[in-house]
């Protein structure tokens, strides 16, 4: 499928989130959805390194590069659950999400 829906419920609970946790969902995330579960990363894993390169902005002349933390990574999952888009289902080795708001009715 070279296409992704975002249905108005996520989007409504995106606005006011900041770029990199939009970023995040949109790009690292939801792309990967399993569309019968709505879980990511069990058939297509996903970690938080993904998630920072995911986030990744290359140098340019003069303007240094970014690349968020392990840490900030962690807690932009973590505030991605508290806002109700995710819920999270890790286990000690694995990144696992379900997307809550997601429908597949597109």
């Amino acid at each position: 499928m070279d296409f992704l829906f975002i249905n108005r419920r996520e989007l409504d609970a995106l606005i006011e989130l900041p770029l990199i946790q939009r970023v995040v969902y949109i790009m690292g995330i939801r792309p990967y959805m399993d569309r019968a579960t709505f879980i990511v990363g069990i058939k297509r894993r996903i970690s938080y390194q993904s998630l920072r390169e995911t986030c990744y902005v290359a140098p340019i002349p003069g303007v240094k590069a970014e690349y968020p933390s392990y840490q900030q990574m962690k807690r932009v999952v973590k505030s991605l659950a508290r806002v109700g888009l995710l819920e999270i289902r890790s286990t000690p080795r694995n990144l696992i999400v379900r997307c809550l708001l997601a429908d597949t009715k597109a």
